[in-house]
C-alpha cells in the first residue's frame, strides 16, 4: 500500500497519458528517457529493487537503464526512439532497429566474458544478480504490421533478449492504474 500513497491513482493515469503523448509527438531519444528517469513507475513490471541510469557496461559502452528485479535478475536496457521503424516492407528488420540489437549481442559479449567486473563497476555483488538479461524497446506496435510484430516477438534478437513496443510500455502505465484504481474500492 506505500506504492499506492505515491503514486495516487490520478497521478498515475496523468503519468501514463504524458508518456502516451511524449511517445506520440516523435521525440528525441533523450527526452523519453528523462520521462522515464522521471518517472521510474515506468519499470514496475519488473519488480525492481535498484535502478541504475546509463550504467556502464564495462568501460567502452553504456546501456540506458539497467533494473536490477526483486528475482535477481539485471536487465540492461536499450531504448531507441519510438519513431524507430521496426520492420521493413517485407517484414525484415529495419537497419533502425538492427543497430540495438546489436548494441545488445555486444553487450552479451562482454557480459559473457566479464560478468564480474561489470557487476562490480555496479556496485553489485554476485550474489545480488543470477541472471543479466537485456531489454530492447523501440517504435511503436500501432505503426508496424501484424506480421512484423509477430516476427519480432517471435524470433529471438539476441541471447536472454526481449523486445517490447512504447505503446506497450504505455499500456502497463494505465493497466497499473486500473489495477490501483480496482484496489481502492476494496
Amino acid at each position: 500500500m506505500a506504492f499506492r500513497r505515491v503514486y495516487e491513482i490520478g497521478q498515475l493515469a496523468s503519468i501514463a497519458g504524458e508518456f502516451q503523448a511524449l511517445i506520440g509527438s516523435s521525440p528525441a531519444e533523450e527526452q523519453v528517457q528523462e520521462f522515464i528517469e522521471a518517472h521510474p513507475v515506468v519499470w514496475s513490471f519488473l519488480s525492481p529493487i535498484k535502478i541504475l541510469h546509463k550504467p556502464p557496461v564495462l568501460t567502452k559502452k553504456k546501456a540506458d537503464f539497467g533494473v536490477l528485479t526483486s528475482h535477481k535478475i539485471l536487465y540492461l536496457i536499450e531504448i531507441e526512439k519510438p519513431q524507430t521503424q521496426l520492420a521493413t516492407k517485407l517484414t525484415t528488420t529495419s537497419a533502425e532497429l538492427q543497430r540495438g540489437i546489436d548494441q545488445i549481442k555486444d553487450w552479451g559479449v562482454v557480459v559473457g566474458d566479464h560478468r564480474h567486473a561489470l557487476l562490480s563497476e555496479l556496485d553489485l555483488k554476485d550474489d545480488d544478480v543470477h541472471d543479466i538479461r537485456y531489454l530492447l524497446i523501440a517504435g511503436t506496435a500501432h505503426k508496424t504490421t501484424k506480421e512484423a510484430l509477430i516476427k519480432l516477438k517471435r524470433s529471438p534478437l539476441a541471447l536472454n533478449t526481449q523486445f517490447m513496443c512504447f505503446d506497450e510500455l504505455a499500456a502497463i502505465l494505465f493497466t497499473l492504474g486500473g489495477q490501483l484504481d480496482d484496489l481502492s474500492g476494496v
